[in-house]
């Protein structure tokens, strides 16, 4: 499900462990009308992928979809 990519990841994730993924904000910048933020996604302490937003949920769904493309929890 592309429109879904946080909970895609989650699942994928959970079929290898039963373990969640854990988002971690990494920048706010900007004025709160505008503000920017960039978040990394965590798996097992190892980090997964980043990805940037004008929310904390568009960034988080920006770092899903990285460590989706990125799939490097299958290394």
């Amino acid at each position: 499900d592309t429109s879904n990519p946080k909970g895609r990841l989650q699942e994928e994730l959970q079929a290898l462990r039963r373990e969640s993924p854990l988002y971690r904000i990494l920048a706010e910048e900007g004025p709160d009308h505008l503000k920017q933020f960039r978040v990394e996604v965590l798996w097992c302490g190892k980090p997964l992928g980043e990805g940037e937003g004008s929310s904390k949920k568009n960034a988080e769904t920006a770092a899903a979809q990285d460590a989706l493309e990125r799939r490097c929890w299958e290394e």
